[in-house]
């Protein structure tokens, strides 16, 4: 059934272009025939020919609309020169023009509007049909009504095309921006997976590799390394599985106030689990706290935990310091450790994208982050968060062991993840 419609729709418009011109045609013919068509000279052969030649070359109008118009015009005013009277005969001029309006701008059409109304107005003062003064008004009508109908519809087709072509614009846009959205969603998600698995799993293979070494000779030791270990993966295995569970999330839920934990007030925990893992750290806190949106929280949290792993990974026998400085308008985070570790120099490869997803996520919130060598040994990391929230007041805890940094060197960085 629906073959069958798709093929009456494709056969239509060629029917109704051959078929129309046939009709009107004879309908001519037909009321030359008639008393209504009685006039100075009866239709004969020649007049049969003319009507033919006025009227049915409609059939080539959508081809060619000119020639066409051109053909009708040429053969009414023939019609009414040889002294037949017009009757009906104007139809396929009209039609004609309206096609002309209808597919050339008004610099090509109007001519042949003016041209039509001057025929007519011939036509009408030879058959003798009609007053001057009626001819005169009548005539231009008629040729304005089809102009203005053609031309009506070239308007509408070309806006109709205008909208075709910005909503397949708006389709092109929409679709590249769902897939920017996938992409940064899935950048985002593969964030949170290195900053969550690489830790964990630096921490395991820092204990795995302390057990193995102490196993017959410090059991003690090698059972505390294997108890973090069990420790670290089960953590490890919780925050896949809240990765895992953001992925059939409901977009408009936030994730990370939801199912990434990490907040300034985990730092604690994520310092005593570095310091197990063979890096002794301290956590300081100064200024004023506050309690930050959770997706600033979470920034905060990812970074200082990616900046210990890498601590862990590179900065071999080291100390690790995190400072936490609440102020008026910014918060101020740094890792410092004095490890004696390969530092990178600017020009060199980067091994990994830790430090870069670690500047991406200060500049999603509006903040910066510096990370370089210290002047003497070590290397610190630094960021800057806005206040975007207001403070709540909480007890600072105190610092301990902070050890003086030296002037870093922004540009240059130890090797990520």
């Amino acid at each position: 059934m629906a073959v069958s419609r798709r093929r009456l729709a494709a056969a239509l418009p060629p029917i109704c272009d051959i078929g129309g011109p046939l009709v009107f045609t004879a309908a001519v013919m037909l009321a030359a025939h008639t008393n209504y068509a009685t006039g100075p000279k009866q239709l004969d052969l020649l007049g049969i020919v003319l009507i033919v030649a006025s009227n049915f070359p409609v059939v080539l109008r959508n081809r060619a609309p000119l020639a066409t118009f051109t053909v009708c015009c040429a053969g009414l005013a023939a019609f009414a020169a040889a002294g037949y009277w017009e009757a009906l005969n104007g139809i396929g001029s009209l039609l004609a023009l309206y096609t002309v309006a209808g597919r050339y701008p008004p610099s090509r059409s109007v001519p042949a509007a003016v041209l039509h109304s001057i025929i007519q107005v011939f036509a009408a003062l030879i058959t003798g049909g009609a007053a001057l003064w009626m001819i005169l008004i009548l005539a231009p009508q008629f040729s304005l009504t089809a102009w203005t109908l053609g031309n009506l519809t070239r308007v509408l087709a070309a806006r109709n095309a205008e909208l075709a072509a910005l909503t397949e614009r708006l389709d092109r846009d929409r679709t590249a921006r769902a897939r920017r959205a996938v992409v940064e969603e899935r950048v985002r998600l593969a964030r949170e997976l290195h900053d969550v698995v690489a830790h964990h799993m630096s921490a395991i293979s820092i204990q795995a590799g302390l057990a193995r070494y102490v196993f017959r000779s410090d059991p003690d030791t090698a059972y505390t390394a294997v108890r973090a270990i069990g420790d670290a993966s089960g953590r490890a295995l919780e925050d896949m599985r809240r990765l895992l569970t953001l992925l059939r999330l409901d977009p408009e839920h936030s994730p990370d106030a939801q199912l990434l934990d990490g907040g300034l007030d985990q730092l604690h925990e994520l310092v005593e689990r570095v310091s197990a893992a063979g890096v002794p750290s301290t956590l300081a806190v100064t200024g004023k706290a506050c309690r930050l949106p959770p997706g600033a929280e979470l920034c905060i949290y990812r970074i200082v935990q990616e900046s210990l792993t890498n601590v862990l990974k590179h900065a071999g026998d080291a100390r690790a310091t995190v400072i936490v400085d609440y102020g008026e308008s910014e918060t101020a985070v740094q890792v410092i450790d004095d490890g004696m570790g390969p530092v990178r120099t600017r020009t060199a490869t980067a091994e990994g994208h830790g430090l870069i997803g670690m500047r991406e996520r200060a500049k999603l919130y509006g903040g910066t982050l510096t990370a370089g060598a210290l002047a003497q040994k070590g290397f610190r990391v630094m960021l800057t968060l806005p206040m975007t929230a207001e403070t709540v007041p909480d007890e600072p805890r105190p610092a301990q062991g902070i050890p003086r940094a030296g002037d870093g060197q922004p540009d240059d960085q130890r090797s990520g993840c």
